[in-house]
């Protein structure tokens, strides 16, 4: 990253009318703490001299590129793509690693619980019919993305139109992916508390010496890396496409993607979790899940304006859209304050979930 600072120098914290843009200054503002931050705990807490000296090597180098770049561009030859997609896989590499460590090493009463949470799903059949049937789903909208492709390839000899890149969007943006996300959410959600207060293992769960934040969000944690997880399968099927093909397509949408169907998610199992908490059974919690699910997707037609809604109210709908999003993320935006809501829905959810399983603690 930093040779991209370098040279990007200041003009990146600017707006096109060349005013200083108050969110990019801040985001780096906070981005030199960030980098300051390691050095600063590990003094204060008397770490090894060489860690805490490695720390301030690191720190002290990273934010003198934020503070140099915000000042002046030194390197004037551009500097290659490295961030995406070589950094990011690095990155995403580096982080699944410490998180498995962590999970199989860790005795902590979070990463115990989770552990336990994402286990259960391996240990019934739920895991290996949901795995499947996502597999399948994808598989489906595959083939119909490779017709399309094929169509668009005809069209073009022909002198017609080609497919617009990025090409991807027409992959997800489907009818098989966006109504399996309706059933995948109840499916996996529907048990999480609704099954432990049918068989009364949420009482004994209660009276252990874990606290109801760590209980719900260790199953939170379990369920949305089983929810990210069931999504693997589309993204493998390009690769065949990339083989066959032999010519790279626009791969880089792909990212954002995910980023918004991670950001996506968690709003979507909290919402789950939450009708789980509050369900006296599965069944009721699944129909819950399904109708909540069945409202995101109905704010997708909001932008039509057949429903006669009112500005705000449409507004409101448009940010409670999921394929709008997933629509913008694959089209290469990434609206932050669209994420931001999914995740703000993700926290209602589940402090609402906290709340209930307090209430049912002090009955």
């Amino acid at each position: 990253a930093a040779p991209v600072l370098l040279y990007e120098g200041p003009a990146a914290l600017r707006k096109p009318n060349g005013d200083l843009d108050a969110w990019k200054v801040l985001f780096r503002v906070l981005a030199a703490a960030a980098l300051l931050a390691p050095a600063a705990v590990a003094l204060a807490r008397k770490a090894p001299l060489w860690l805490t000296a490695f720390l301030g090597v690191v720190g002290l180098a990273g934010a003198g590129v934020l503070v140099t770049a915000s000042v002046a561009a030194p390197l004037t030859v551009p500097a290659g793509p490295f961030l995406v997609p070589g950094g990011v896989a690095l990155v995403g590499l580096g982080l699944l690693f410490v998180a498995v460590s962590l999970g199989v090493c860790a005795d902590g009463p979070f990463v115990t619980l989770a552990r336990r949470e994402l286990g259960a799903y391996f240990v019934s059949p739920i895991a290996y019919l949901v795995l499947a049937g996502m597999a399948c789903v994808q598989w489906l909208a595959y083939r119909d993305f490779l017709v399309q492709i094929g169509e668009g390839a005809t069209a073009l000899q022909s002198g017609g139109a080609v497919l617009p890149e990025p090409i991807v969007r027409f992959y997800f943006v489907a009818i098989y992916p966006v109504f399996a996300v309706l059933l995948l959410v109840p499916a996996l959600t529907m048990r999480l508390l609704a099954e432990e207060r049918r068989s009364g293992s949420l009482e004994v769960l209660l009276t252990a010496p874990v606290g109801e934040a760590t209980v719900v969000l260790a199953k939170f944690l379990s369920t949305w890396l089983f929810f990210m997880l069931c999504w693997l399968p589309a993204g493998l099927f390009l690769i065949a496409l990339r083989v066959e093909n032999g010519a790279a397509f626009d791969y880089r949408p792909l990212l954002s993607f995910y980023v918004a169907l991670a950001a996506c998610g968690a709003g979507f199992v909290a919402m789950g979790l939450f009708c789980s908490a509050v369900s006296p059974n599965q069944i009721v919690a699944a129909v819950l899940a399904m109708v909540g699910m069945v409202f995101f997707l109905a704010c997708y037609f909001e932008r039509t304006q057949a429903l006669g809604l009112g500005p705000t109210v449409q507004a409101v709908m448009a940010r409670l859209s999921f394929v709008t999003l997933w629509q913008e993320s694959l089209n290469g935006q990434l609206p932050v304050r669209n994420v931001l809501v999914w995740l703000s829905l993700a926290v209602f959810f589940l402090f609402g979930s906290v709340k209930v399983l307090e209430a049912r603690r002090w009955k």
